[in-house]
């Protein structure tokens, strides 16, 4: 009876071990679960996880390494970025955007319709293709036409023409005290003409036509 027992006892033990065996081997492999889990603290998992359904999270999440998205990501809010955000593809904003800091474009910029700068803007140079309006003054210290280094101020290639529905004034003015105002032309003989008024005794509010440039 006794050697009875102890048979049942080792055939027991047996089962009980072979019982651990298969439980740990099962852990280790692929679980699959067909319920809900449920756990009041964090759920740690070590591998990657393949999530077929998509994931909710109802809380502040926080994602420590890279987090890749093969298609659209979308947020029903408002998404931050606190460091750079690199768009290799660009990006399309359907709706007002605003851009509170520095917008730096390396290639070109353009606008489909009307682009509005509220404040100051600096270009460095820019090409009108059709009809252009300026509304308040410009100013300009540095002016050339069809031409990067024009010999003064102003340079125009080509043939000017002023018009207005009124008036049309043509101003040359000296704003320096003593100094008048002159203007050259090129005569066929390939000589230059200066034409310039005079204030002196004998000849006051005269034109006075002569060979040379202006001084």
């Amino acid at each position: 009876m006794k050697l009875f027992k102890s048979k049942d006892f080792y055939s027991v033990a047996l089962a009980v071990m072979i019982s651990l065996a298969v439980v740990a081997v099962s852990v280790s492999a692929t679980t699959t679960i067909s319920t809900s889990i449920s756990t009041g603290g964090a759920l740690d998992v070590t591998g990657l996880s393949t999530l077929t359904g998509g994931f909710i999270s109802q809380a502040s999440s926080t994602v420590s390494g890279a987090l890749t998205a093969a298609n659209y990501f979308g947020a029903s809010s408002t998404a931050g970025f606190t460091s750079l955000a690199s768009f290799y593809g660009g990006f399309v904003s359907s709706a007002s955007s605003t851009v509170h800091s520095t917008l730096n474009v390396s290639g070109v910029f353009q606008a489909s319709s009307t682009a509005l700068v509220g404040g100051l803007s600096t270009l460095t140079g820019f090409l009108s293709t059709a009809s252009s309006t300026v509304s308040s003054n410009l100013n300009v210290t540095t002016f050339g036409v069809a031409s990067s280094t024009p010999a003064k101020a102003v340079g125009v290639t080509g043939s000017a023409i002023l018009t207005s529905s009124g008036t049309t004034t043509l101003n040359v003015e000296a704003t320096t005290a003593g100094k008048g105002s002159c203007i050259q032309l090129t005569g066929t003989d390939g000589a230059n003409y200066a034409i310039y008024a005079t204030a002196s005794t004998t000849n006051t509010g005269h034109l006075v036509v002569e060979a040379g440039r202006c001084n």
